[in-house]
C-alpha cells in the first residue's frame, strides 16, 4: 500500500508543478494583453499578432490547468447531489461516473493528438495576416488530456480505495 501511495503522491506533484508553472501563462497573457491595448489604443497601431496570440495562450492554459484543477476539486460537479452524500458514498458515485471521465479524456487525447500530428505534418497556418503554424497550439491538448487522465487515474484509485472501505481521504 505504501508504493500506491507514493506513485499517487507523484501523480499529485506531477499535477501540482505543472499547474504552478503553467499558471506563469497568466503573466505573459497579460504582457501581450497590454501590448495589444497600448499598440492600439496610444499608438492607433494594432499588432497583428497580439490578438491571436492572446487567444493561443488562454487556451493552452485552460488545457494545461485542467489536472492541476482535477487536483483542487476545482471542476464542476452536481454539488446538489454530491454535497449531501457521505465521504464514502461521494467516492462511490465519483468511481460510478468515472467512465464518463474516461471516455472523455481518452477521445480527447486521441482527437488531439491526431490533429496536433496533421498540423505539424502539413505544417498547418491561421490565415490570418501573422499566419503563425498551428501545431503547437494544438499540441497543448494531448499534453493537457495526457495530464488529466494522469490526475483522473489518481483520483479515481484514491475514491476506490475509499468506496471499498480501505481509507478514509
Amino acid at each position: 500500500m505504501r508504493k500506491l501511495e507514493n506513485f499517487l503522491h507523484f501523480i499529485d506533484s506531477i499535477s501540482d508543478w505543472s499547474g504552478k508553472i503553467f499558471s506563469l501563462l497568466l503573466l505573459i497573457l497579460l504582457g501581450v494583453m497590454l501590448i495589444e491595448v497600448v499598440m492600439r489604443y496610444i499608438f492607433n497601431d494594432p499588432t497583428i499578432w497580439g490578438h491571436e496570440m492572446g487567444l493561443y495562450i488562454f487556451g493552452a492554459i485552460i488545457m494545461l490547468g485542467g489536472a492541476y484543477t482535477l487536483l483542487h476539486k476545482g471542476h464542476v460537479c452536481m454539488d446538489a447531489v454530491h454535497s449531501k452524500l457521505s465521504q464514502k458514498g461521494r467516492a462511490i458515485m465519483d468511481v460510478a461516473t468515472f467512465i464518463f471521465f474516461l471516455i472523455f479524456v481518452i477521445a480527447l487525447l486521441w482527437k488531439g493528438w491526431d490533429m496536433t500530428w496533421k498540423a505539424f505534418k502539413f505544417m498547418e497556418r491561421t490565415e490570418s495576416p501573422w499566419a503563425p503554424v498551428i501545431w503547437p497550439s494544438r499540441l497543448v491538448i494531448p499534453v493537457g488530456a495526457f495530464l488529466l487522465l494522469l490526475q483522473g487515474i489518481a483520483t479515481f484509485v484514491r475514491n476506490f480505495l475509499t468506496a471499498t472501505g480501505r481509507i478514509n481521504q
